[in-house]
């Protein structure tokens, strides 16, 4: 995983573990939900995403090896029908930061919507503007019966 974090399409927008022993521990500390993603048995992608009272999931990173390959747009499909209906959630947050334009069209392709800007929002030096994004169930209730393109349900 940690050669994952160290690819520059990653590295520049995330906070990655400095080590093994970090991701180990944050695996180990059962506070987050820590998910690796794998294609053809080797890590390929991770996901890090936080229940918060029941009903808010904060999605604190969503990393692959290759972009546009579509594993980002399934994260969020999947992430969709985890929150929504599988947990009963009734929002998901995330941040991103500014200059990270593919990812802003990626959560805004399957609903969610920019709720603000922070300036050193994300403490990265590389990347001093975040932007807050989210999506409500009511809102992606709201979009579906208007028959908003939001993300595909899976057969």
């Amino acid at each position: 995983m940690l050669a994952l974090f160290a690819l520059p399409h990653v590295r520049d927008f995330t906070h990655g573990p400095k080590s093994a022993a970090v991701f180990i521990n944050a695996l180990e500390r059962g506070d987050r939900e820590l998910l690796i993603i794998e294609r053809s048995g080797r890590p390929f992608g991770h996901l890090a995403i936080v229940i918060v009272d029941g009903w808010l999931m904060e999605v604190r990173v969503i990393a692959f090896e290759e972009q546009r390959t579509g594993a980002g747009r399934f994260a969020m499909e999947w992430l969709l029908i985890h929150a929504f209906e599988n947990l009963g959630l009734h929002r998901i947050f995330l941040e991103v930061v500014k200059s990270n334009f593919g990812a802003q069209a990626l959560y805004a392709s399957v609903g969610f919507f920019k709720e603000g800007c922070y300036r050193d929002g994300y403490r990265l030096t590389t990347a001093p503007i975040t932007i807050s994004y989210r999506l409500d169930y009511s809102t992606r209730m709201l979009c579906e019966r208007l028959n908003v393109r939001m993300a595909s349900k899976f057969v």
